[in-house]
C-alpha cells in the first residue's frame, strides 16, 4: 500500500508496524512530532501538526488509517463526527483500524462505521483487572527509587504477559474497549457517477 496515516501518532513510534511506502503522523503536540521526525522518520514521511476534525477539508488519502485511544478522549457529542471525519479520510479500497470504549455511545459509532463501510469485524479487548494492574503501575515510573523501578520494571512485564490471556475467550468478555477493522468504504462518488444516469432513466 502507497499511504498509511497514523491519527494521535505522538513521536511515530508506531512507524515500524507500517508497511507503506509513505507514513503521515497527525498530532498536537509539535514537539512530538519534532521528535517523530528526527528519529523514526523515513525519507517520505510527513508530520502534521492538526486536529484529526480538520480531516474532513481533504479528500480521501489513506490506504490504512490507525486511530487508537484517540475517539474516546473527545467528548461524547464529538465522537460519532470524529468517526465519521476518519471514515472519510479512507480511500474507497483502503482500510481503517479505530478503537473506541466499549460503552453506550459505542453502539453508535459502530452503526456509524457500519454505514460507511460495507465490511466490519470487531474484537472486544482489555480486561478491565488486568489493565488496572497496569494503569496501577503505569504512573509510579517517574520515582527515582531503583528498587521500586525495577519492581515498575517487572510489573510490566508482568501486564504484556496478562496480555496474551486475552485471547482466551474466557478472559474476553465485556472488554474495555472495541477494535474495529473496517473495509470496503461507501462513498458519495458512487452517487455522483450513477446521479447522471439516474436522471437519464425518466426522461
Amino acid at each position: 500500500m502507497s499511504v498509511g496515516v497514523d491519527v494521535a501518532c505522538a513521536d511515530f513510534k508506531y512507524r515500524d508496524m507500517f508497511k507503506t511506502q509513505r507514513y503521515v503522523g497527525i498530532d498536537l503536540d509539535r514537539d512530538n512530532l519534532t521528535k517523530g521526525l528526527a528519529l523514526r522518520a523515513r525519507p517520505d514521511d510527513v508530520g502534521i501538526l492538526a486536529n484529526l476534525l480538520h480531516l474532513e477539508k481533504v479528500p480521501p488519502f489513506a490506504d490504512v488509517l490507525v486511530s487508537t485511544h484517540t475517539i474516546a478522549s473527545l467528548p461524547a457529542d464529538q465522537q460519532v463526527y470524529a468517526v465519521h471525519v476518519l471514515a472519510g479520510a479512507v480511500l474507497p479500497n483502503g482500510t481503517l483500524f479505530v478503537n473506541i470504549p466499549t460503552t453506550d455511545q459505542g453502539m453508535f459509532l459502530e452503526n456509524e462505521l457500519r454505514n460507511r463501510f460495507g465490511a466490519v469485524s470487531r474484537t472486544e479487548y482489555g480486561n478491565p483487572v488486568f489493565m488496572k494492574i497496569e494503569d496501577f503501575f503505569a504512573y509510579r515510573t517517574g520515582s527515582k527509587n531503583p528498587l521500586l523501578l525495577a519492581a515498575v520494571g517487572l510489573a510490566s512485564v508482568l501486564c504484556y504477559l496478562l496480555s496474551f490471556l486475552e485471547e482466551l475467550r474466557v478472559f474476553r468478555f465485556h472488554g474495555v474497549y472495541t477494535l474495529f477493522y473496517c473495509r470496503n468504504r461507501r462513498g458519495d462518488e458512487t452517487e455522483e457517477r450513477f446521479g447522471p444516469i439516474k436522471a437519464l432513466s425518466q426522461l
